[in-house]
């Protein structure tokens, strides 16, 4: 036997030729889904900060409280350096990775094969946390779930696995925690969570497997607490040994007062669309309303008013793979899974995670509910709950059907619908991406083609340009168009910024404002107005106060209302 028939035989018997085939099959609906759009958006916001600071070698790595974070972003940079297409295909192949982990794991677990391939399937595609598909600042925070599933997946593999290979498992598992966990702590509750599992799927084996002698408490008592030091550990590094932000640690409030507000916060009735904080309602309004049973809705507001033929045709394409497989997949295995107690089941799990996920945010205000605003990319792990209900729920839905065959038909159709509108919500979603770095780009050209050369220390104001294109962002903020002008000039010296409504005039200069922070600018200015293509200069208040009584009185460009993390409202 030649050593390439040994090695796809040990490649065989990892996954069987039915998991190769679903794998494969989930590669090809992520290509399919990110294809439009992935070579045509480019970098946004805090991109441009953070390419500023790896240009001029700015990165202080070990005393930002997210080293992991920064490290990603070097290592891209390295390789990549401006070029986003780079950067999106690596954040494509995060996509199938967390797609075959969530398999991996569902399959180990021995849940039916039809929840096995349905819930990374919905999850890959469901537009509940869009961001993740276009912002290049995001990367780092998806990795963490590969971190996240693959310690879970290396967890499982271990319990079954005698003391060599179950050390070596370990170790690469407490590798994944501790790079998630100083990358960004959003996914931490799930390591958490992570326990909870692998203590089932050890209880599972006990029940299950013949031969025991592999199968021990002592394994699994070794593996949690090392779990939980490790995570410890690197939580103590955050908070102690590095420049921490005070969102991260809370608020300066007093502990006790800091805790009533978050529970008044969460639930409260009249909580508004800009608000900040968890908030049981809001989060169900999101999750489950909007891109829930008002999914036709969103369809029909696609179609009315942002038709794309070439979203209409593949959507066409998806729903034929997708309802195909699908229903060869339920016809073949997984006629027993329509009862109600796998209804309950996986309503209750899902629940269960959907919580879990928000439950970092119980700590601080750090959280803002959007359908398609940059505020949506905190909701990936949540996703995975959100996917288990929905399943859930197609399951009790489909077990009223007597008929098998109306019956198969009828879950492959509920879940091909949701899979096909988060593609065509998604895509939609993607346009406005687009067109918002092709207005960038346009913008910064325009900059370079009429200031050659702008002196150092220069303050540079841009008007007339609209900070969102929809829930995507252009410029709208000293950090993007500053750091977008510094890289462009290849000088630290310059400041930059954008005109908005909060604006304030004073004597001494102008004040900008986002995210309740202010940016002071003494006079001095160059206010460059995009529409008109004239530049300003501004000494003093006067001259401040003449230029937006007869340019731009209301400070906002005339640009539809739209508000940090969250852009304009498209639907």
């Amino acid at each position: 036997m030649t050593f390439a028939e040994k090695l796809s035989n040990k490649f065989r018997m990892l996954l069987p030729n039915d998991s190769i085939k679903d794998i494969f099959f989930l590669i090809i609906i992520i290509s399919l889904s990110r294809i439009l759009f992935v070579f045509q958006i480019g970098f946004y916001s805090d991109d441009w900060s953070f390419l500023e600071m790896l240009y001029f070698d700015k990165i202080n790595i070990w005393e930002n409280y997210r080293p992991g974070y920064l490290i990603s972003w070097k290592l891209l940079y390295s390789i990549f350096g401006f070029s986003p297409e780079g950067y999106h295909l690596i954040n494509t192949v995060i996509f199938y990775l967390n797609a075959v982990l969530l398999y991996l794991i569902l399959k180990k677990l021995r849940l039916p094969h039809l929840f096995v391939l349905s819930i990374p399937l919905v999850f890959i595609l469901i537009p509940h946390y869009s961001t993740f598909h276009f912002w290049a600042s995001v990367i780092p925070n998806h990795f963490c779930l590969v971190m996240c599933l693959g310690s879970l997946l290396l967890d499982l593999k271990a319990l079954e696995t005698p003391i060599p290979k179950f050390l070596l498992w370990k170790l690469i598992s407490v590798t994944a925690i501790v790079v998630s966990v100083l990358t960004y702590e959003l996914f931490l509750p799930f390591f958490y969570f992570n326990l909870i599992i692998t203590y089932y799927y050890f209880r599972k084996l006990k029940t299950d497997t013949i031969n025991k002698k592999d199968i021990r408490t002592k394994k699994l008592v070794w593996l949690l607490v090392v779990n939980f030091i490790f995570l410890k550990i690197a939580l103590i590094y955050k908070l102690f040994f590095t420049v921490t932000s005070v969102r991260m640690m809370g608020s300066d409030n007093s502990f006790l007062d800091h805790i009533c507000g978050l529970l008044a916060n969460t639930f409260r009735f009249d909580y508004g669309d800009y608000d900040y904080g968890f908030n049981i309602v809001q989060a169900f309004k999101i999750n489950f309303i909007e891109y829930g049973i008002g999914l036709p809705q969103k369809l029909l507001h696609i179609y009315s008013y942002y038709p794309n033929i070439q979203v209409f045709l593949l959507s066409l394409l998806l729903t034929l793979i997708i309802f195909g497989y699908l229903f060869k997949v339920v016809k073949r295995y997984d006629f027993t899974i329509f009862k109600w107690n796998s209804f309950i089941k996986m309503i209750s799990v899902g629940l269960i995670i959907f919580f879990w996920g928000y439950s970092i945010f119980l700590t601080n205000y750090s959280i803002a509910f959007s359908t398609t605003g940059v505020a949506n990319r905190v909701l990936i792990g949540v996703s995975i709950g959100i996917v288990i209900i929905f399943i859930g729920l197609f399951t009790g839905i489909s077990a009223l059907i007597k008929n098998i065959k109306f019956r198969n038909i009828l879950f492959s159709a509920l879940v091909t619908f949701v899979c096909v509108s988060g593609f065509i919500i998604n895509n939609t979603i993607a346009s406005f991406w687009k067109e918002a770095y092709k207005v960038e780009n346009e913008t910064m050209d325009e900059i370079k083609n009429n200031f050659p050369y702008l002196p150092g220390k220069t303050k540079f104001i841009l008007d007339g340009i609209c900070p969102y294109i929809g829930p995507a962002i252009v410029f709208e903020s000293s950090w993007d168009i500053g750091g977008a002008l510094r890289l462009a000039y290849s000088d630290t010296t310059l400041q930059a910024d954008v005109i908005s409504p909060d604006l304030q005039i004073t004597e001494e200069g102008i004040i900008t404002s986002i995210y309740e922070v202010d940016y002071f600018y003494p006079y001095e200015i160059l206010i460059y107005n995009f529409n008109e293509k004239k530049v300003f200069g501004i000494s003093n208040m006067e001259e401040a106060i003449k230029y937006f009584e007869t340019v731009d009185s209301n400070f906002n460009n005339t640009c539809p209302e739209g508000y940090e993390t969250h852009g304009v409202k498209i639907f």
